[in-house]
């Protein structure tokens, strides 16, 4: 109904228009496509200029599977190997959006972090400035998983986010590499 609250996540409520449509996100008639749809009145989405999707990782239990899987998607995927590390399947998505399948180990699941193990995803952002992100995220007391770290492909910190994902946090042209 016009004006009246609609909740539309939780904790979140709105007040829909004239046309039916709230101020920010509302369920869609029905539920939406497949009863989970949302729809964003306006253009309520901001802009982050300095800050990009680096890459998306995901760990995989069966590789072979995985593999099979993401190329029915249509993801050219082929074979790459940085310095000694694992060997994985790797594209690029949309250009710039480093896209890799890694085998997670079965046999040592406590040996590995928790972002390393089956089922889990790596999701990696390129900043402007590696170091003043790293500071924030420190004088915020999130934790900083790894150090500066020098990669064959840049440099790196991976901090966890505050539902414990590990984030690879990557500055081009940070260091020589």
């Amino acid at each position: 109904m016009a004006g009246e609250p609609q909740t539309s996540r939780p904790g979140r409520s709105t007040h829909s228009s004239q046309d039916g449509v709230g101020a920010a996100d509302t369920p869609r008639a029905a539920g939406g496509v497949g009863g989970r749809g949302w729809i964003v009145a306006g253009d309520h989405h901001t802009r982050s200029d300095d800050i990009a999707v680096a890459s998306l990782v995901l760990y995989a239990a069966d590789l072979e599977a995985t593999e099979a899987f993401y190329r029915a998607l249509g993801l050219d995927l082929h074979q790459e190997q940085h310095g000694d590390g694992p060997v994985h399947s790797v594209t690029r998505l949309g250009g710039d959006v480093h896209f890799a399948l890694h085998q997670a180990d079965p046999t040592e699941p406590s040996a590995n972090p928790a972002w390393q193990q089956a089922g889990s995803s790596f999701p990696g952002v390129w900043v402007a400035d590696l170091d003043a992100t790293a500071e924030a995220l420190r004088g915020d007391d999130h934790l900083i998983l790894l150090e500066h770290e020098v990669r064959s492909w840049g440099c790196r910190t991976v901090a966890e986010d505050p539902d414990g994902r590990a984030i690879e946090i990557n500055q081009r042209g940070h260091c020589d590499t």
